[in-house]
């Protein structure tokens, strides 16, 4: 069994990063497609693996419909989906998370997890960012000449 660390240095090669180093904190911040935010680090005997989605909405009727599509998307998606949706409450932001056991992990596994973590993140924002329309309630009167 390779350390967190041993895994991350291995798997920082494999994807290009020969020198990555881990934060004051121990985790580590990997940057994909100069746009998504993967957080790597340990709690315990798992390795978690972490991204905000979006930032949750300051208006107050916004949030609620933000929340509404949220839950609902999640929902749907739970059954198949490895990963858990969470808010983080002081930042006000909706992350994705998924929690691994440390224990068998080879960097491999680490590197085909990050790339579906990463796609799940871009699956999830396309997702959250449509709005969703509701049919007006009242008939439009068409006229014909």
């Amino acid at each position: 069994m390779n350390s967190f660390h041993e895994i991350m240095h291995v798997f920082g090669q494999k994807i290009g990063v020969s020198d990555l180093q881990p934060k004051e904190d121990g985790s580590y911040h990997l940057l994909f497609d100069d746009h998504w935010l993967v957080r790597c680090f340990t709690s315990g005997t798992n390795l978690i693996i972490w991204g905000v989605l979006a930032e949750i909405p300051q208006d107050q009727i916004e949030a609620r419909d933000f929340y509404r599509q949220v839950f609902k998307l999640n929902l749907i998606r739970f059954r198949k989906q490895l990963e858990s949706v969470s808010m983080e409450s002081q930042s006000r932001e909706l992350i994705l998370f998924r929690k691994v056991k440390l224990a068998l992990l080879t960097a491999d596994d680490l590197q085909l997890m990050v790339e579906t973590f990463v796609n799940t993140l871009e699956d999830w924002q396309r997702l959250i960012t449509v709005k969703e329309t509701k049919a007006s309630p009242y008939a439009m009167p068409f006229l014909f000449p």
